[in-house]
C-alpha cells in the first residue's frame, strides 16, 4: 500500500504526534487530559494506579531511548500529560514488528511506535481506550471511501485479546490479536469497533471515535 495514502486518525486517544515520517494526519484534537472522554471520572484513576494495571510499567525503565521518542515526549504531549521520558518502557514484539515505547505521565499514558505516538487520560488508559487507527483512503487513481484498516493500542493487564467488528457488528476482516506486554496491533479492513476480551471472559465493545 502506498504509505502516503494511509493516514492515522485520532479517535479515542486525546493526542497524537507523528515524528520523522511522511505519514499524514487525518484528524487532530485539542483535547487535554481532563477533557472529553474520561473527564467525569478523571479523579478516580491516579497515575500511581497505572503501575498495578499495566505489567509493562512494572518493568525497569529503558536504558536507551531513541531521539525520536525523546522528541515526542518533549512535545506538547509531554506538557499536557506530564510525561517523564526517563520512565519510558520498551516492548519488543516477538513477531519482529516495530518496537513500542510506553511513556507514563502524571496526567495520562502515551505510546510511540513506528513513527507515530498517541496519548490519552489516565481514565481512558485504564479503560483500554488508548489506540490509533490507520485509515486507508485508497490509491490516487482509484479513490474509495475511507476504511479503517489498522489499529494499534495499549491496554491494561486484564485485557487478554483484542478483535474487531465492522459497522454491522460482525467480525471485521482483521486478525484477532492476543495482547502481549499490554500492546496489540490489528490489521485488516472495515474496522468499526474493537472488542476487548477481559481475563474473566467479559467482552467489551469500544466504538472507534467513541
Amino acid at each position: 500500500m502506498n504509505l502516503l495514502r494511509k493516514k492515522w486518525s485520532l479517535l479515542a486517544v486525546a493526542c497524537i504526534l507523528i515524528v520523522g515520517s511522511s505519514v499524514s494526519l487525518a484528524a487532530v484534537s485539542a483535547a487535554k487530559p481532563d477533557d472529553r472522554a474520561g473527564a467525569k471520572t478523571r479523579t478516580s484513576v491516579r497515575a500511581a494506579d497505572l503501575t498495578s494495571m499495566f505489567s509493562v510499567l512494572r518493568q525497569a525503565p529503558a536504558s536507551s531511548i531513541p531521539s525520536l521518542v525523546k522528541e515526542f515526549a518533549s512535545s506538547q504531549a509531554g506538557d499536557d500529560y506530564g510525561l517523564n521520558v526517563a520512565e519510558t518502557r520498551v516492548v519488543k514484539p516477538a513477531d519482529g514488528t516495530a518496537t513500542w515505547y510506553v511513556i507514563p505521565g502524571s496526567k495520562g499514558l502515551c505510546f510511540y511506535t513506528d513513527h507515530v505516538g498517541g496519548c490519552t487520560s489516565l481514565a481512558n488508559a485504564a479503560a483500554g481506550k488508548l489506540f490509533l487507527v490507520g485509515v486507508d483512503f485508497g490509491e490516487p487513481d482509484d479513490p474509495k471511501p475511507p476504511v479503517a484498516s489498522k489499529v494499534i493500542g495499549v491496554v491494561p493487564d486484564d485485557v487478554v485479546a483484542v478483535s474487531a467488528a465492522d459497522a454491522s457488528g460482525r467480525a471485521a476482516r482483521a486478525v484477532k490479536q492476543t495482547v502481549k506486554q499490554n500492546v496489540y496491533r490489528l490489521t485488516g479492513a472495515a474496522v468499526s469497533s474493537l472488542r476487548l476480551t477481559r481475563s474473566a471472559g467479559v467482552v467489551e465493545t469500544v466504538t472507534l471515535g467513541g
